[in-house]
């Protein structure tokens, strides 16, 4: 009698290792290492001087993981679409769903479970909140469905996307931001998704493919093209954010003209982002390429404490 009892335990045991499995391979589609990309949503809390309100930055916070769990549900369902895609790519055929560690059914039912449970969260940040969230997931829904195929569009609903983000961060916490943040928030997010372009077709012709093997939209963009829309893309976000600095209203606002001071770190934090792509970092994206990058991460760090020091130090 004793076999039936130990097989019985290992088939317990072993349905324990697959679950476990399971909801690692469950975090890792969900990328949570992508939700730094919602730190944008902390935006109008900073430049709003309202950091360490503790009120606010406790609904800031929830934004910021509504968006993020969203966004993984966008990663989930999209993985599962390109799902046979992915397996023939040397790199996305590792994820999760791809390599068959996840179940696609796992994958949708978790993917409903948080696009719904963020909705709802959103309401209770406000109908308003709400709607915006459900714009950033109708947005993303038809990037996975349609618009990542389509040159120059895609790069355009990224960049919208990053917008929204901010708009609903202004929304969670009720305040207004200068129209320059959502222009410069627009333009720093165009040339972040060039540049994962960019990378897509370096790392093709590395590897002696066709660049559209990576992604279909990449048979629609041109070398030439890429640099200069990268080029542009960053001198409007430095310029942008220098209007926004040196703009009478924000100068009223916080009682000082110190923050045009702060220019040279996002031109600094571009420049290297630039530098990065040109050299072809070993990362698999530009996003983990920054994410590990000291120089980048240190300009960051030092922008945003000036910014802090001058907003709620040194301003009126």
């Amino acid at each position: 009698m004793r076999v039936p009892a130990e097989a019985r335990h290992e088939e317990l045991a072993q349905g324990q290792r697959t679950a476990a499995a399971s909801a690692l391979a469950l975090v890792e589609a969900a990328r949570p290492h992508q939700w730094a990309k919602n730190a944008f949503v902390l935006a109008p809390l900073i430049f709003s001087r309202h950091l360490f309100d503790l009120s606010l930055l406790a609904l800031a916070v929830h934004a910021f993981f509504l968006f993020s769990f969203t966004a993984s549900a966008v990663y989930l369902a999209n993985d599962v679409l390109d799902r046979e895609a992915d397996r023939l790519h040397p790199v996305k055929r590792n994820r999760p769903i791809a390599s068959g560690r996840l179940s696609p059914r796992v994958a949708v039912a978790a993917a409903a479970v948080l696009c719904l449970g963020s909705l709802a969260g959103g309401l209770w940040l406000g109908p308003p909140f709400a709607g915006v969230l459900l714009a950033y997931l109708v947005l993303n829904s038809l990037y996975s469905l349609w618009l990542k195929r389509i040159a120059w569009v895609d790069v355009t609903a990224i960049a919208l996307g990053f917008v929204l983000r901010v708009v609903a961060g202004a929304l969670a916490i009720g305040v207004a931001i200068s129209h320059w943040i959502f222009v410069c928030t627009f333009a720093v997010a165009l040339y972040l998704a060039l540049g994962k372009r960019k990378h897509e077709i370096l790392a093709a012709r590395f590897a002696g493919k066709d660049q559209t093997e990576a992604r279909r939209a990449l048979g629609g963009y041109a070398m030439r093209h890429l640099d200069l829309g990268l080029r542009a893309a960053g001198a409007f976000a430095v310029l942008s954010y220098f209007l926004y600095t040196v703009s009478p209203d924000t100068v009223e606002k916080f009682g000082t003209w110190l923050l045009a001071l702060t220019v040279p770190f996002p031109a600094l934090g571009i420049w290297r982002f630039g530098q990065l792509l040109s050299r072809g970092s070993r990362a698999s994206s530009p996003t983990e390429a920054i994410l590990t990058d000291a120089p980048f991460l240190g300009t960051v760090g030092v922008w945003l404490l000036s910014v802090i020091v001058i907003l709620y130090v040194a301003g009126s």
